[in-house]
Protein backbone atom coordinates (compact mmCIF):
# COMPACT_ATOMS: atom_id res chain seq x y z
CA UNK A 1 0.00 0.00 0.00
CA UNK A 2 1.25 3.22 -0.74
CA UNK A 3 -0.22 7.04 -0.09
CA UNK A 4 -1.82 8.74 -2.87
CA UNK A 5 -2.30 12.61 -3.09
CA UNK A 6 -5.46 13.10 -1.19
CA UNK A 7 -4.27 12.02 2.23
CA UNK A 8 -3.09 13.78 5.19
CA UNK A 9 0.75 11.84 5.45
CA UNK A 10 1.13 12.76 1.58
CA UNK A 11 0.29 16.33 2.97
CA UNK A 12 2.68 15.89 5.28
CA UNK A 13 5.40 14.70 3.17
CA UNK A 14 4.60 18.03 1.08
CA UNK A 15 5.26 20.67 3.67
CA UNK A 16 8.43 18.78 4.93
CA UNK A 17 9.89 19.07 1.08
CA UNK A 18 9.41 15.31 0.73
CA UNK A 19 7.98 13.74 -2.52
CA UNK A 20 6.29 10.39 -3.31
CA UNK A 21 5.63 7.95 -6.21
CA UNK A 22 2.05 8.70 -6.51
CA UNK A 23 1.86 12.36 -5.58
CA UNK A 24 -0.19 13.03 -8.65
CA UNK A 25 -2.47 9.93 -8.28
CA UNK A 26 -5.89 12.01 -6.80
CA UNK A 27 -6.71 9.64 -4.11
CA UNK A 28 -6.36 9.14 -0.18
CA UNK A 29 -3.90 5.67 -0.55
CA UNK A 30 -3.15 3.01 -3.69
CA UNK A 31 -3.99 -0.13 -2.64
CA UNK A 32 -1.77 -2.19 -4.62
CA UNK A 33 0.73 -0.23 -5.97
CA UNK A 34 2.54 -0.85 -9.88
CA UNK A 35 6.08 -1.91 -8.43
CA UNK A 36 7.03 -0.24 -12.22
CA UNK A 37 6.18 3.19 -11.21
CA UNK A 38 7.94 2.87 -7.89
CA UNK A 39 10.87 1.15 -9.80
CA UNK A 40 10.11 4.53 -12.05
CA UNK A 41 10.81 7.07 -8.88
CA UNK A 42 13.61 5.30 -7.55
CA UNK A 43 13.47 6.76 -4.43
CA UNK A 44 16.17 7.77 -2.07
CA UNK A 45 13.97 6.54 0.98
CA UNK A 46 11.39 3.78 1.56
CA UNK A 47 9.41 4.44 4.90
CA UNK A 48 8.25 1.52 5.73
CA UNK A 49 4.86 1.17 8.43
CA UNK A 50 4.87 -1.91 9.94
CA UNK A 51 1.79 -4.26 10.76
CA UNK A 52 -0.11 -4.90 13.81
CA UNK A 53 2.14 -7.33 15.72
CA UNK A 54 5.04 -7.25 13.19
CA UNK A 55 8.41 -6.95 14.45
CA UNK A 56 9.74 -5.67 11.50
CA UNK A 57 13.41 -4.47 10.59
CA UNK A 58 15.50 -2.56 7.62
CA UNK A 59 16.68 -6.33 6.61
CA UNK A 60 13.59 -7.85 6.28
CA UNK A 61 11.97 -5.12 4.42
CA UNK A 62 14.95 -5.45 2.32
CA UNK A 63 14.16 -8.69 1.74
CA UNK A 64 11.03 -8.22 0.87
CA UNK A 65 10.94 -5.73 -1.55
CA UNK A 66 13.59 -7.72 -3.15
CA UNK A 67 11.12 -10.39 -3.24
CA UNK A 68 8.30 -8.12 -4.98
CA UNK A 69 11.16 -6.99 -7.65
CA UNK A 70 12.13 -3.98 -6.23
CA UNK A 71 15.24 -5.15 -4.82
CA UNK A 72 17.23 -2.55 -7.54
CA UNK A 73 15.70 0.71 -5.72
CA UNK A 74 18.28 3.04 -4.72
CA UNK A 75 16.79 2.62 -1.19
CA UNK A 76 17.16 -0.72 -1.10
CA UNK A 77 20.60 -1.16 -2.27
CA UNK A 78 21.81 1.94 0.52
CA UNK A 79 19.81 0.43 3.45
CA UNK A 80 18.02 3.61 3.53
CA UNK A 81 14.49 1.86 4.97
CA UNK A 82 12.93 3.36 7.43
CA UNK A 83 11.23 1.18 9.82
CA UNK A 84 8.11 2.84 11.66
CA UNK A 85 5.96 1.68 14.54
CA UNK A 86 2.20 0.49 13.66
CA UNK A 87 0.09 3.03 12.81
CA UNK A 88 3.05 5.74 13.39
CA UNK A 89 1.35 7.35 10.24
CA UNK A 90 -1.49 6.01 9.44
CA UNK A 91 -3.50 6.91 12.65
CA UNK A 92 -4.12 10.51 12.93
CA UNK A 93 -4.38 12.30 15.58
CA UNK A 94 -2.10 14.64 18.07
CA UNK A 95 0.76 11.58 18.12
CA UNK A 96 1.22 12.06 14.23
CA UNK A 97 3.06 15.00 14.83
CA UNK A 98 5.62 12.90 16.81
CA UNK A 99 5.49 10.44 14.54
CA UNK A 100 6.72 12.84 11.33
CA UNK A 101 9.40 14.46 13.57
CA UNK A 102 10.82 10.64 14.53
CA UNK A 103 10.66 10.29 10.51
CA UNK A 104 12.25 13.07 9.97
CA UNK A 105 15.15 12.33 12.18
CA UNK A 106 15.30 8.56 10.94
CA UNK A 107 15.81 10.09 7.18
CA UNK A 108 18.46 12.58 8.54
CA UNK A 109 20.27 9.65 9.77
CA UNK A 110 19.95 7.44 7.12
CA UNK A 111 21.09 9.98 4.80
CA UNK A 112 23.83 11.03 6.56
CA UNK A 113 25.00 7.78 6.94
CA UNK A 114 25.04 7.43 3.63
CA UNK A 115 24.82 3.54 1.82
CA UNK A 116 24.56 0.81 3.95
CA UNK A 117 27.64 -1.88 2.80
CA UNK A 118 26.23 -5.52 4.19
Amino acid sequence: MSIGAHSYIGDAFKYLGASHAFENDRVPYIVNPDPRRVLEYDPDVVVYEQKLGEKATIESVKKRMEREGLGTLRAVRNGSIIVMEYNSLAHYGPSFFNSIEELVTKVRQSLEAGPQRP
